[in-house]
């Protein structure tokens, strides 16, 4: 078997057929296609062979099995596999060397290819918000989904090949569709969290970011910002987050300690039930605010600071202000016109 050095332009088209092959969206007219663009040009096996033995092993291709190579059916038991390890035995026999400059210049296509292949979503909402009591799901344009909780907001930037949101304020649950060529990128003031494809959960409160994980694994990060503002990095070694693992990161960006949880904690929210394990007052008083129509104030700061242990109910916000009553030193004060009080208990 001989292959045909292949041209910059076959390289750049390999490394785009090899991205959406990855990307594991191909459908049968994709498969069609890439059997007629082979077919077309002995470079073009060579170029696609090239790129694949720089980004990966054939064996990591499997459903390529049935793509037809020249002068064999498709479906044989060799396809890929038998010109693959052809094209290899080819490079020892006649001495050729891929030199260092071309193995970085077919990483450099793949890149480029990856990229190009991407979809535009410039036609996608920018931002997505919530009412009171109001939780929304929304499929995002890779088929990722955001369930948003009441009164919160998370702005959406699919630009340029990237996955990224940010969540301006308030909690929401994501399910990210897997794609190793775009992380998916959540930002949260000075928290960066990036995934690849698992579920997860975040809630942005009053002491900072918590991240808790139901699936799958995440990496927790400061972010930099640099010239651009929505082109964002990690600017240190991230923290992982497993499954039935939370973490909370302060305002300044400190990560705290990583706590197991029950992997059915992350989003209980969204099947109305609210947990809370030494969390502030005024934290919890936050969080009920998103469900009720009329606001809740704590009369002082140290009452804000009261440590709450509790699972209330998302339904109805008079029993979660009930329970506090009964289990804290405060009263609930509804004289006020428009607003409910939480004051001191007096002896």
């Amino acid at each position: 078997m001989t292959l045909s050095v292949p041209r910059d332009k076959d390289l750049t088209e390999a490394a785009r057929w090899y991205a959406r092959i990855k990307s594991e969206e191909t459908v049968q007219a994709d498969q069609q296609r890439f059997r007629a663009w082979l077919e077309a040009d002995p470079r073009h096996h060579s170029a696609f062979l090239e790129v694949v033995s720089v980004a990966a092993d054939v064996s990591e291709l499997p459903h390529l099995k049935n793509i037809e190579q020249p002068g064999e059916r498709v479906g044989t038991p060799r396809g890929v596999w038998r010109a693959g390890s052809a094209w290899w035995h080819d490079v020892r026999q006649s001495g050729r060397v891929i030199t260092a400059a071309v193995l970085t210049a077919a990483l450099s296509l793949l890149v480029v290819g990856a990229l190009a292949l991407l979809p535009s979503f410039s036609d996608a909402p920018t931002h997505y918000e919530t009412a009171v009591g109001e939780i929304r799901t929304v499929e995002l344009p890779d088929r990722s989904t955001v369930t948003l909780g009441p009164r919160s907001r998370f702005e959406l930037d699919f630009s340029n090949g990237a996955r990224r949101v940010v969540l301006v304020n308030g909690e929401a649950f994501f399910g990210v569709a897997k794609d190793r060529l775009r992380p998916f990128l959540v930002v949260v003031g000075d928290t960066q969290i990036r995934v690849v494809g698992t579920t997860f959960n975040v809630h942005h409160g009053l002491k900072g970011v918590t991240v808790a994980v139901a699936a799958g694994t995440v990496e927790v990060a400061k972010p930099t910002f640099d010239a651009h503002p929505k082109a964002v990095t990690a600017s240190e070694t991230p923290r992982r987050l497993e499954a039935g693992q939370k973490a909370v990161v302060t305002h300044s960006g400190e990560i705290g300690a990583v706590e197991e949880i029950s992997p059915d904690r992350p989003g209980a929210w969204i099947s109305g039930r609210l947990y809370y394990e030494d969390n502030p007052l005024g934290e919890v008083v936050a969080d009920a605010n998103r469900y009720s129509s009329t606001p809740i104030v704590i009369a002082s700061a140290e009452l804000a600071e009261l440590p709450v242990y509790a699972s209330f109910s998302t339904n109805s916000v008079d029993e979660m202000l009930t329970g506090l009553e009964r289990m804290l030193p405060v009263t609930v004060d509804r004289r006020v016109p428009g607003r409910i009080v939480l004051r001191a208990r007096r002896n």
